[in-house]
C-alpha cells in the first residue's frame, strides 16, 4: 500500500497530477486525479493498495502552440512516500489476542440482532502521519455525526484532515475472510474531520463528520454510570485493518468486565480478556446487557483495558 506525498504544488486549474498502479494487473483500479487550484503546499496523496505507482502530470496545451517562459512553469515535487500502514498502538503498549483468537467476522454474528446492529457504527479508519500510516478504530457517537477514537490514534486537527473514514467494510457473509489490512473494502465516506476535543489523559478524541452518517448506519451512546464488574460485553473493531470483527467469546463462554481498577495505560481502567490486535485502537466496548458503550479500549497486555465511560461523560460535560 503506498501514498505519495507531495510538497511545492502549484499548476494551473486546467493542469492535473495523475496518479494510478503501475502494474496493469493489479487489483487496486482507482486512478486519483488532483487537479490545480484543488491543492496547495503539502498533502498527503489517497492511499491505493498496489506496490508502485505511477505519478503523471497533464497540463492543458494551446493551439497554436506559444512560447512559454520556463520561468514561469508551475508544477509539483513528490519528496517522500509511505508503504504498508502499521496499526497504532499506545506507547508501543502490544494489543493483544488472549490464548486462542476467538474474535469472529461481524457477520458471523448476524443472528444476534443487537450486536450486529451496533458494529455497524464502527468505522476502519486510516491516518496519515509524517511518520507513516496508521490504521485505528472509530464509531459514531451520538445523532449528529460525531465519532470518538483515540488520542494516540487522532491528537490534531492535521490529523483529522487526513484520515480516511471507512463504513462498512467487512465480509457480507460468515464464510468471507478479512484477515489482511484493508481487506474486504467499504465504503470512504470522508477523507478528513473536523477534531472537536483531544483529551491525552482519557486517550480520547471526539471528531465531527457529516450528521447523515448516523441516520445511515446508526449511532452508540455512552453510558454514564459506566461499566459494571463481570458484566458481559462485546467489541467490534477493526484489528490490524482488517475487515470488521466482533470479540464477544471464549473457549468456556462469553466474555466479561474483570476490573474496574486497572493500573498501567491509565489509573482505574476498566480490563478483559476480549481479542484485540493493534488497530484496534479506539473501539468501543459494549455491554450486552443494554448496548450503550462502557469503555473505549485503548491499550493490551492481556487483560486488555479501556477508559471508563464515566470518565469520558464527565470530561465532555
Amino acid at each position: 500500500m503506498e501514498y505519495p506525498t507531495t510538497d511545492e504544488l502549484s499548476s494551473s486549474h486546467d493542469d492535473y497530477v495523475q496518479i494510478r498502479a503501475a502494474d496493469p494487473a493489479s487489483t487496486e483500479k482507482q486512478v486519483v486525479q488532483l487537479r490545480g487550484g484543488e491543492s496547495s503546499g503539502d498533502f498527503y496523496a489517497p492511499v491505493l493498495s498496489t506496490f508502485a505507482v505511477i505519478v503523471e502530470l497533464f497540463t492543458e496545451t494551446s493551439d497554436p502552440p506559444l512560447a512559454v517562459d520556463a520561468s514561469e512553469c508551475l508544477g509539483f515535487s513528490v519528496d517522500s512516500y509511505q508503504y504498508l500502514a502499521r496499526a497504532s498502538s499506545l506507547h508501543g503498549a502490544k494489543e493483544e489476542v488472549c490464548g486462542f483468537d476467538k474474535s469472529r467476522e461481524a457477520s458471523c454474528y448476524k443472528s444476534f440482532t443487537d450486536a450486529f446492529q451496533a458494529s455497524k457504527t464502527v468505522a476502519r479508519l486510516l491516518i496519515k502521519k509524517p511518520e507513516g500510516a496508521f490504521y485505528c478504530t472509530g464509531w459514531l457517537l451520538g445523532s449528529e455525526g460525531h465519532l470518538m477514537t483515540n488520542h494516540h490514534c487522532i491528537s490534531s486537527q492535521t490529523h483529522a484532515d487526513n484520515t480516511e473514514f471507512e463504513f462498512n467494510a467487512g465480509g457480507s457473509v460468515c464464510s468471507i475472510s478479512c484477515t489482511s489490512a484493508r481487506a474486504c473494502s467499504g465504503s470512504i465516506r470522508a477523507k478528513s474531520a473536523a477534531l472537536i476535543y483531544a483529551d491525552e489523559a482519557l486517550d480520547y478524541a471526539l471528531l465531527k463528520l457529516p450528521a447523515g452518517l448516523s441516520v445511515e448506519y446508526g449511532y452508540l451512546r455512552l453510558r454514564a454510570s459506566g461499566a459494571v464488574l463481570s458484566e458481559r460485553i462485546f467489541m467490534p473493531q477493526h484489528p490490524a485493518g482488517w475487515g470488521k470483527r466482533i470479540a464477544m467469546k471464549t473457549d468456556s463462554g462469553w466474555r466479561t468486565v474483570k476490573s474496574l481498577t486497572m493500573d498501567g495505560c491509565a489509573t482505574d481502567q476498566v480490563a478483559y480478556y476480549l481479542d484485540t490486535q493493534g488497530g484496534s485502537s479506539g473501539s468501543p466496548v459494549l455491554s450486552w446487557q443494554d448496548n450503550t458503550v462502557i469503555a473505549l479500549h485503548h491499550c493490551g497486555g492481556c487483560p486488555n483495558t479501556a477508559i471508563n465511560s464515566y470518565k469520558l461523560v464527565n470530561d465532555m460535560k
